[in-house]
This record gives C-alpha cells, structure tokens and sequence, in this order.
C-alpha cells in the first residue's frame, strides 16, 4: 500500500487545496444558488458600499443646438463594513488512519481519500453557515451562528423602519390577495434605481399551510399542486407557488446550534419574507481574501484551505476559512409577513 504524501507534487498545496475546495459542489445552498445576490470579490477586509438615493428621471426633448439635461447630482451615502472571519480547522490522526479500512474490502484508506471526505464535511459546515448568513441579510439582520448575537442590523445602519404586514390568515374572510399586492406595491416603491423582476418570499411552513389551505387561496393552491404532479413528476409543488403578484417558496432550512446543539430554523414560526428578485445592485455577497500572506493583493476566494504537517509527522491540520459579508442595499424594499393565526 502506498500512501500519497499531500505535500509532494501529487498533494495539495495551498493555492491548489483551495482551488479543490472551491470547485466542490457546494451543498446547502439554495440562497446562493439562486443568483439573488451578486458575487464581489474585494481585495482588503474593509467593504465601503457607496450609492445615491437613485431615481428614474423623465429627459426633456432638446434641440440638437441647446444644452443637454444635465444629471442631478445626487448625495453619495457610503456605509463600511468588514467581512466576518470564519475559521475551521479539523486534524487527520495518522494513527487513525492506519485503522481505517474501505468499505470495498480490507485496503487501508489512502491520505488523499481522507483528505478528500475531510474537505467535504468542512465545505458543508461553511456552507450552510453562508446560507445562514444570505437568509438573515434577506429579513434585515444578519446574525452570528448561535441566532442571537447579530453582526448587523440593516435596517439600523441605513436608518429604515422595517415594513410588516399581518396575513390574518386564520380568518377566512381576509384578502389575502390584497395583502399580496400591499407587499408588492411597497417593494416596487422602494426599489429605488434599482431594477426587478418579480418579488419572491421565503416562508416557514406554518406560514405556507396556513397560507395555501385559506379559503380565498386554497383552490388556487389545489390546481397549481396538480398541474406540477402531472406536469412534472416528483418536484416539490410547495418551492414554486404563485398567488397575487408572488412567488411563495417555503423555506425549512435549519442547523445545529454551535454550542447547544438544538435546531436553530432559519426563518421564525410563522413567518414570511419578502424581497426583489432579478435586481442588478441591491443585494450583493463579498468575499475578502485569506488572512495570511499569500493572500495579499489578491481577489476573495468564497473559501480557502491549507494543510500543515505535524513536525513528527503523526498528524495533519486541515484549516478552511471564510471572509464574507452580503449586504441588502436597500433594505426599505424588504418585507416581514406574519401569518396572524
């Protein structure tokens, strides 16, 4: 048996683990997936987002001998921030390796092998840690892992008062359509210079069943269930429903609490959000480069990765890390539903 040496020519270095690590299919995604946020890569820690209060302008007619409309000039607001560091690290034992044996029968497993599993349980432990981050940058606030600590609050640092609408979707007579199109009118609104395509909203499922089951929905709901079931055989009819100017997607993504271990969801029992899609400078993600110095100078990478070999050769250190920040530019234009039940 022959154990390949990671840091020889056949192994991993720096610069291509990290190459490795950011061409692995990233898993608990679905926000980052979506494209709803623009990838920026920047070159320090320190991100100053600058806009003007952008509006749309009706120009004048002009003959070709006069002056042109001449652009207002608009205030220029600049807000900084600092993308967070997120650092994991996890040991391969040599002495664990030695016992480990592949499932197709009794070959030892290779360092490489185990390299690879490693990397892929770290790649899905920072990934779903970056969704974390993308939902609460999607309500307004973005939190720390535990759910508490919050590392911001967007709409205190742009001075916004956050827009809810109640549901009341356990009444029956309520217009839920009318709710609808006040959340679609207020994001419109609030867009800003900004450009949209439609408004989308992330829901848990006490929001969606309560929701889809109303009586003034729930036909609706009904035919939308069947035509995906005969149009479309095993997709989930619940990532895609479309009432009133919105598409409604529910939304159970959770995860371990860091330090308790309990589920943290998400998004809140009964609760729905609400945001633009297809915008072209609201929402962005920035990534920032490694806090080492092969780094400097250099474009953020999503995710970075090094080994380092123990100097008595018995174990290995496998350090990822993350240096990110997404950021809602407009956060007047995001909305919080309740179901009111």
């Amino acid at each position: 048996m022959i154990i390949i040496n990671p840091f020889d020519e056949n192994g991993f270095s720096p610069a291509t683990l990290t190459e490795k690590v950011n061409k692995m299919p990233v898993k608990y995604g679905m926000i980052r997936n979506s494209g709803i946020f623009k990838i920026k890569p920047v070159y320090t820690k320190d991100i100053v987002c600058t806009y003007y209060n952008g509006k749309i302008t009706l120009l004048l007619s002009k003959d070709p001998k006069s002056k042109p409309n001449i652009a207002e000039s608009g205030k220029a607001i600049r807000k900084a921030f600092q993308t967070v560091h997120i650092p994991y690290q996890k040991t391969i034992w040599a002495d664990d390796l030695a016992t480990k044996l592949k499932l197709s029968g009794n070959t030892l497993r290779t360092l490489m092998e185990e390299m690879q599993e490693v990397l892929d349980l770290m790649l899905g432990d920072h990934a779903i840690t970056e969704e974390h981050m993308l939902v609460g940058a999607l309500q307004g606030v973005i939190y720390d892992a535990n759910g508490s600590t919050v590392i911001a609050n967007l709409f205190d640092e742009f001075s916004v008062t956050k827009k809810t609408v109640n549901f009341v979707l356990g009444t029956e007579t309520t217009n839920v359509s009318g709710k609808c199109k006040e959340v679609v009118r207020h994001v419109k609104k609030n867009i800003g210079g900004d450009t949209m395509s439609g408004v989308e909203c992330l829901c848990d499922s006490v929001f969606f069943d309560a929701l889809t089951s109303h009586a003034t929905v729930k036909e609706i709901w009904l035919k939308h269930e069947q035509t995906i079931n005969q149009t479309m055989s095993g997709a989930d009819p619940t990532q895609s429903f479309s009432f009133s100017g919105i598409t409604f997607k529910e939304y159970a993504a959770e995860a371990s609490h860091p330090t308790t271990g309990a589920a943290l969801p998400f998004i809140g029992t009964g609760k729905a959000h609400f945001y633009p899609v297809g915008t072209s400078k609201t929402a962005e993600l920035y990534y920032s480069p490694a806090r080492n110095f092969s780094a400097i100078g250099k474009p953020g990478e999503p995710m970075y990765a090094r080994q380092t070999m123990d100097p008595k050769e018995k174990f290995i250190d496998v350090d990822t890390e993350q240096n990110l920040f997404p950021i809602w530019n407009r956060p007047e234009c995001l909305v919080e539903g309740d179901d009111g039940v």
